[in-house]
């Protein structure tokens, strides 16, 4: 449902994810280091 973009991932799993993958929270969150082509804008953010 997430990657689907129906639902929002909680904060609590951010952190979970970014422990897994050894990054900091604000790194996994950084969307321009990854492509600086994109931005946090290009997302749409949805509210239940």
């Amino acid at each position: 449902m997430i990657e689907r973009g129906e639902r929002n991932i909680s904060l609590t799993n951010m952190a979970i994810f970014a422990k897994i993958f050894e990054v900091n929270l604000s790194e996994l969150l950084d969307f321009e280091s990854i492509n600086p082509n994109h931005s946090f804008s290009d997302y749409e953010l949805k509210s239940e």
